[in-house]
Order: C-alpha cells, then sequence, then structure tokens
C-alpha cells in the first residue's frame, strides 16, 4: 500500500462510512437490511482507485441493488479493505462496536444482512451479532487463507491484519445463510468444503469461475425478492452439485425470465450467438440438484 492511499483511508476513517435510510411508505414491511460493501468498493487497490470511487463517487456497494420490501436500509463499507477487522470508522473499529451501535436503529425490526465476498464475511458476523432472520452471503471469505499459501504470502497478510478465520463462529450459529458461490472457483470450493456440513446453510452453487456474485443483476434482484420461503425452496442444491444460471432462471421463474438472461449476455456480447457455448446454454435442460 502507498503513503497516499494509507493517508486517505485514514482520513476517511474519519468519517462515517455508513448510510441509514428509512422509506416512509406505508406497506412496506417492518424489516431492516445491512448491506455491507466488499472489498471492490474501490478498485484498482490503489490512490487512483480510491479517489474516483470514495472520494469523487462516495461508492457504496448494493445501493442500487435493494430488498424490495424492506423499509430501512443500512450500507456500510469498510475503506480500508481489511475485511472489516477494523470496522468502518474510528469510533465503530470493529464488528461487534458496529452491531451495537445499530441494534438502537434496528430495535422493533427484523433484520436481514447481505454482502460479497468480504461484505459477506460481514454480512455472516452481523447476522449473527443481530440475531437477524436470515444472511444473504454471495462468495463470503470464511478463511482467509489455504495452508498451501506460499509462506511470504501469509507473512504479508499477517503484517497488513488481514488473515482471519470465522470457520467456528459460523459453525455455531442458528441464523439461516442463503450461500450463493461460483462452483468452479477453486477458492470457493475450497471455502464451503470448510463449512458444507453446517445446518443452518442452504447452498446455491453456480456453474461460474468468477469470485463474488455469480449471477446478473437481473437474476440478483428476482432473488433477493424472495421471501424466507421462497427462498428455503430455491437454495435447493448440495454444496458439491452445481447448477447453469440459465437453467436456474428457467427452473424458478419460468422461460420468460430464462429469455430475458439469455437477451441480457446477448446485449453485452452480440457475437456470442455465434458460438457452440451458446447452444449449449439455449438446450441444457437440467442443472443438478
Amino acid at each position: 500500500m502507498s503513503e497516499k492511499l494509507a493517508e486517505l483511508i485514514n482520513e476517511y476513517f474519519d468519517k462515517d462510512n455508513y448510510i441509514i435510510q428509512t422509506d416512509t411508505v406505508e406497506n412496506k414491511e417492518k424489516l431492516a437490511v445491512v448491506y455491507a460493501s466488499s472489498h471492490n468498493i474501490y478498485s484498482p487497490e490503489n490512490e487512483d482507485g480510491f479517489i474516483k470511487c470514495i472520494v469523487k463517487k462516495d461508492n457504496y456497494e448494493w445501493f442500487k441493488t435493494r430488498i424490495p420490501f424492506a423499509s430501512k436500509h443500512i450500507f456500510i463499507r469498510d475503506v480500508s479493505r481489511r475485511f472489516y477487522s477494523f470496522g468502518i470508522n474510528n469510533n465503530l473499529n470493529n464488528l461487534e462496536k458496529i452491531a451495537e451501535f445499530l441494534k438502537p436503529e434496528l430495535e422493533g425490526y427484523k433484520i436481514i444482512t447481505i454482502g460479497s465476498s468480504a461484505g459477506g464475511t460481514a454480512a455472516i458476523m452481523l447476522g449473527n451479532l443481530l440475531n437477524a432472520e436470515y444472511v444473504f452471503a454471495f462468495s463470503p471469505i470464511i478463511r482467509s487463507y489455504r495452508e498451501d499459501y506460499p509462506k511470504d504470502k501469509i507473512e504479508e497478510d499477517l503484517k497488513n491484519n488481514k488473515i482471519f478465520d470465522i470457520t467456528s463462529t459460523v459453525e455455531k450459529m442458528q441464523t439461516p445463510i442463503f450461500y450463493m458461490y461460483p462452483a468452479q472457483s477453486d477458492f470457493d470450493v475450497y471455502t464451503v468444503n470448510l463449512i458444507k456440513n453446517c445446518q443452518n446453510i442452504r447452498f446455491l452453487p453456480i456453474e461460474c469461475s468468477v469470485h463474488g456474485i455469480p449471477v446478473n443483476k437481473r437474476i440478483l434482484r428476482a432473488i433477493i425478492g424472495l421471501n424466507k420461503k421462497e427462498l428455503e425452496k430455491t437454495y435447493k442444491y448440495n454444496f458439491d452439485d452445481s447448477v447453469n444460471e440459465y437453467t436456474f432462471a428457467k427452473e424458478n421463474w419460468g422461460l420468460k425470465m430464462y429469455f430475458a438472461r439469455v437477451f441480457d449476455y446477448v446485449r453485452k456480447y452480440p457475437l456470442f450467438i455465434f458460438k457452440k457455448e451458446f447452444y449449449n446454454i439455449m438446450f441444457k435442460k437440467e442443472g443438478k440438484k
């Protein structure tokens, strides 16, 4: 980390790094959602990335992708990109303090927490501390390292306070976790194997290799718009199986969603229709269950 980036991070740790918004629409459920930003809150991880995303845009993830039936929305971010180990600012400098700060704001509300990658880690921990109804975790980091990592990499992460392991917390949790991950990502598969026997986790492995949220925004919005009973039916896959995103869309929302998802891809990659993979997707009938 450059000296200038460190200065910017220290400067922003004097700021709130949270936003609390209440929806005044009368028919909204008494439900609050805590949205935890991932390390992708700014990219690249340098001075230019920080200035562009944090200083100029004041970026928070999930701000435009909210759970539609919630009446309170709380957005948090860790500008230090250290898995919320130092919280979000100088006063709320760990997850326990964040939870205590939020409890008065959340009194009388049902609670959902949501995040991907490092934000998924925070969502799990805050979901546990706040006794949430359930947690949405997309490719969460359960352990920040693997045993086969180079020694110098582990030493560097230790130096930067990026080493942690929340396996024991997840194993003891009662809060349901709706856990989506890319089934072709070695690190995510490794992570899942750490907690695959936890009874409170509902797995949804997507045939994808990209760490983070392995479905597009159309499907993501449809998923987070489901209620708990619907989610129980949707997250129905075994941890060692996987489902194609397009097949998943068709199985859960029908042909209209299926073709809408295909259209999203073709619009972004027009030449895709000339590739064999396009027809493999179009005519693939079943995902694994």
